[in-house]
């Protein structure tokens, strides 16, 4: 009994059309492990608990810290700030007068300040974490100030 001969590449499995998908499907799943791995280092990086680094508050830095830490550093740097004084000349006499902020019914709204820098970086995509990392930010939050007009009146 004689077997027919076979060419050598009549098999059906190594026919053009098979490699392709073959090479095809490789490439997908390097691809796909790749975008995952990127995708889990991206989730890691940062800390959802703490301010992005090299975000301020003023001039204070917050970077890194807790929002309970910077609060109640937001809240020493406007105590500091509020206590500092302010001269005013009137210019055609020269009179002097000087001031604080408190003395004005000044206050900063640092509760603000610290929830807005908090949210830097919270919500960024997967491609800005990776640019982004754990390099310094360089955002600087400034809390508002306000004053009792009437104070100043009075003042």
């Amino acid at each position: 009994m004689s077997v027919p001969d076979q060419e050598p590449n009549s098999s059906a499995s190594s026919s053009p059309r098979r490699r392709g998908t073959a090479v095809a499907g490789t490439l997908l799943g390097v691809l796909g492990l790749g975008f995952g791995g990127a995708y889990a280092y991206a989730s890691k990086l940062g800390n959802p608990d703490r301010f992005a680094p090299g975000v301020k508050i003023g001039d204070l830095g917050v970077g890194g810290m807790t929002r309970d830490e910077a609060t109640k550093k937001a809240d020493e740097w406007a105590g500091e700030h509020l206590q500092q004084s302010i001269v005013f000349t009137a210019p055609a006499s020269g009179k002097k007068w000087a001031f604080t902020l408190a003395d004005l019914g000044g206050k900063f709204d640092t509760n603000k300040s610290v929830n807005e820098a908090f949210a830097l970086g919270k919500d960024d995509n997967m491609f800005e974490k990776l640019y982004w990392g754990n390099r310094e930010r360089d955002a600087a939050f400034s809390p508002s100030l306000t004053v009792d007009s009437k104070k100043i009146d009075d003042a």
